[in-house]
């Protein structure tokens, strides 16, 4: 909630309404319908995160000696319930069973997929109990090989003993980092994932935390046995520089605009507009430009060596060499006006979203504003294009990048076309809590 206060203005009466918790609980099963007590439950949220669908981890616990598990204090949502057997007891316990199978981290009810698993959605305060998830037995396999270029990798800087590259495998194309194995990485540059279930896997490796470098990656496919002899080309981390043009009012000073890459990275240009970035791994990355609060400034063009890479967005793949220009326009378009109330006063937030059926695209592109307390907004530095202009109590962030409920209320926004330079001034109706409420429940939309 945003409140804006005048100089000597007393507010009161503030109403905060909190949401009650949920929970869910269940028991564990092996593929005999026997009580499983080693190991433990996890469970992941579903998002979206730069235009896909992604699970997040969301809490978890052990079983206890009936098999049983409670995972309380959860928010309403859209959940996924994984089971995952504790693999050292079996590798003690179970490695010399006759069939060479052993239990699999299993997506409730019973898959060891999370894409043919079963969502569980809870609203406010639902206490769901009696959740059972059958583990599924299956082969694992190992993948080995060896990274190329490892001899050249520098420790990263500021890391310490954690600076070392890291290897990991994930299920291609997963929802879910539940589908990740780490790997072992030997001095001579052999490496291992040890115990993977079949299926497609991107072997990555990386480096650091913050930022995480990625130095590699290779595509794999496990079948029926072992995979050998992959090798992953390792490139080391290098510094890009670049410039920003200013297009348009030349008395912007450079200087002031911010420039945002990836999620942790960001910095201001030089007098003359030059930057450098460094230590940027293989990519893909992600590069914006702001100015102050109130400019109209968008970063309108991005040039990587003789290519023009879409959305902002480039990529260090190969040894890809060039310097970045990125060029600003400072003529963004903008988006002013009120909304039209049909209920009590309440927090309504103004979101204004491309027309694209480009996720990625959608997700960078979307802009948003809260009204101050005379009902009124403004969004700035828009770049043109065709957008919906919608106003909404209580929408949760992730709604707004979900391509079903925009479908949903497709109808119910305000359609515009923003030419560069042009301000228009818009009503816009409001979609109120009763109307949205049962939409984001009915898709499990926390």
């Amino acid at each position: 909630m945003q409140l804006n206060l005048t100089a000597g203005q007393a507010l009161s009466d503030l109403a905060i309404t909190l949401t009650p918790q949920a929970s869910i609980s269940g028991r564990v099963v092996d593929d005999d319908c026997d009580i499983w007590t080693h190991g433990g439950v996890k469970l992941f949220r579903s998002v979206r995160k730069q235009g896909r669908r992604q699970l997040e981890n969301a809490g978890g616990g052990d079983v206890n000696d009936r098999g049983d598990f409670r995972i309380a204090d959860l928010a309403p949502g859209k959940y996924y319930v994984v089971a995952e057997p504790d693999s050292g007891w079996q590798s003690r316990f179970r490695s010399a069973s006759s069939d060479g199978l052993l239990s699999q981290p299993t997506w409730y009810p019973g898959s060891l997929d999370v894409e043919a698993a079963t969502p569980v959605i809870l609203t406010d305060g639902q206490d769901l109990a009696s959740l059972e998830v059958r583990l599924r037995r299956g082969a694992v396999r190992n993948i080995r090989g060896h990274l190329a270029g490892l001899n050249q990798i520098p420790k990263a800087p500021g890391q310490g003993p954690f600076g070392a590259p890291r290897l990991s495998a994930s299920r291609a194309n997963s929802l879910s980092e539940g589908n990740s194995y780490s790997g072992t990485i030997q001095a001579d540059g052999s490496f291992e994932v040890t115990a993977v279930p079949p299926g497609v896997y991107q072997l990555r490796v990386d480096q650091g935390f913050f930022p995480r470098v990625v130095l590699g990656d290779e595509s794999v496919q496990v079948d029926d046995r072992d995979v050998r002899d992959v090798v992953i080309s390792l490139q080391p981390p290098r510094s890009i520089k670049g410039k920003i043009t200013i297009e348009g009012d030349k008395t912007v000073d450079v200087s002031k605009l911010y420039i945002l890459l990836d999620s942790d990275q960001h910095q201001t240009p030089q007098e003359d507009g030059s930057f450098v970035f460094e230590q940027l791994g293989v990519g893909p990355h992600r590069i914006d430009v702001n100015g102050k609060r109130g400019d109209d400034v968008y970063l309108k063009t991005v040039r990587f060596g003789d290519t023009e890479p879409q959305n902002g967005t480039f990529s260090l793949t190969g040894g890809a060499e060039g310097s970045l220009e990125l060029i600003v326009s400072t003529r963004g378009a903008r988006v002013t006006g009120t909304v039209q109330r049909t209920a009590a006063k309440r927090t309504v937030e103004v979101v204004l979203i491309p027309d694209t059926n480009d996720g990625e695209k959608r997700e960078f592109l979307t802009r948003q504003a809260i009204l101050d307390q005379n009902d009124f907004f403004t969004i700035h530095a828009i770049p043109p294009g065709s957008y919906s202009l919608y106003a909404a109590q209580d929408v949760p962030q992730g709604a707004w990048s979900d391509p079903e409920f925009l479908q949903e209320v497709a109808t119910k926004g305000v359609k515009l076309q923003l030419g560069e330079g042009e301000t228009k001034s818009i009503e816009v109706p409001v979609l109120s809590k009763a109307v949205v409420g049962p939409l984001l429940s009915r898709l499990g939309i926390e």
